[in-house]
């Protein structure tokens, strides 16, 4: 665990040289950052606590806030883990642990219902046994719920931002 910390942290603080403002390996949508995380593999706790590692503190688990945002993922995916891959979930930043079948966004502490939703045919299925949001690969990459200590490939979201960080050393 030592030596991922020491990856991520170093991810963390590189200067890009084009002056990026996204943190490196990370590609920019909208006004967010992102990357994908196949490996590690980490349970949901376990990929929201190392999403907090980057963007000065601000990572998070990846929040879709519209079709736009979900193509984005569902592309960049579909590219690198084609559906049977054997990739199966990529962890986002919401859950129903307080109240089953009330799904929150992490980051900004609102109801994922009454906003945009992308659930894949069937989904949410596990009721308390599944309490977390993956992009499902045998679901084309749709919602789906899975149970949160699972170890899964990962989404991390960061602000797009005009500042950026030197290397600590």
């Amino acid at each position: 665990m030592i030596n991922l910390l020491c990856f991520a942290f170093t991810l963390l603080a590189t200067v890009n040289s084009q002056g990026a403002k996204c943190p490196i390996d990370f590609m920019q949508f909208g006004e967010s950052c992102y990357h994908i995380f196949a490996t590690p593999k980490l349970t949901w706790w376990d990929a929201m606590s190392f999403c907090g590692m980057y963007g000065f503190g601000e990572g998070t688990l990846a929040t879709v806030e519209s079709a736009e945002e979900q193509l984005f993922l569902e592309r960049e995916l579909k590219s690198k883990y084609p559906p049977g891959s054997g990739q199966e979930d990529f962890w986002l930043g919401a859950y129903d642990l307080v109240h089953e079948g009330s799904w929150v966004w992490v980051k900004k502490n609102e109801y994922v219902q009454g906003g945009y939703e992308h659930w894949g045919q069937g989904q949410p299925s596990g009721g308390t046994g599944e309490s977390c949001l993956g992009l499902y690969d045998g679901l084309n990459y749709m919602w789906n719920d899975a149970p949160c200590g699972r170890p899964e490939g990962f989404i991390c979201e960061v602000p797009f931002e005009g500042r950026s960080s030197e290397v600590i050393g």
